[in-house]
């Protein structure tokens, strides 16, 4: 599953890219969080009716615990926020991410900051459909959690990437 998470929002797709789940969160403890509205759009008035992380959390236990596979860009952020948020214990899963692969093919310079942008450009090329949409779309759940999955199907076609890579990320990034 490929996981996106921004404050007030979570989506949850399957490898086909099919939505799984998806929900705008009330947070608990935050009334307003200006760095990440600037980025998501997301308002405090957009999830003030929307459900607390204790109501739908029995719901994203069940998809996590159905999953093999956690797919995600820089997978460990949305990973510490799920175990944290609906108190769900992740030890085990596979976690894959394209940033890891990234960060080893592609040295960061003043052009390329590993972002999920960048990878969608070398790996998927710039006018890519994918880097269309995301463009357009930069940030919202949804968009970001399909195209860290276009990257991540580049790769696992071009470097047998889910044999190697979810190995490797499962025996160095066991949550503690």
């Amino acid at each position: 599953h490929a996981l996106q998470n921004v404050d007030g929002i979570i989506e949850i797709i399957n490898d086909k890219g099919e939505e799984i789940f998806t929900s705008l969160i009330q947070p608990y403890n935050h009334v307003a969080w200006p760095e990440a509205m600037s980025k998501n759009h997301i308002t405090p008035e957009m999830v003030q009716h929307a459900p607390l992380p204790h109501e739908i959390a029995p719901k994203i236990r069940d998809i996590f615990a159905a999953a093999d596979n956690l797919v995600g860009y820089n997978v460990e952020f949305d990973i510490k926020f799920i175990s944290q948020c609906f108190h769900i214990d992740l030890a085990g899963k596979t976690r894959i991410d394209p940033m890891v692969q990234f960060v080893k093919d592609v040295p960061q310079t003043p052009s390329v900051h590993h972002k999920l942008e960048d990878a969608i450009i070398h790996y998927c090329g710039e006018n890519s459909p994918v880097h269309e949409a995301y463009k357009a779309n930069a940030h919202k759940a949804d968009c970001d959690a399909i195209a860290t999955l276009e990257v991540y199907h580049t790769l696992e076609k071009e470097k047998e990437f889910s044999k190697d890579m979810a190995s490797i990320i499962k025996d160095t990034n066991q949550i503690a």
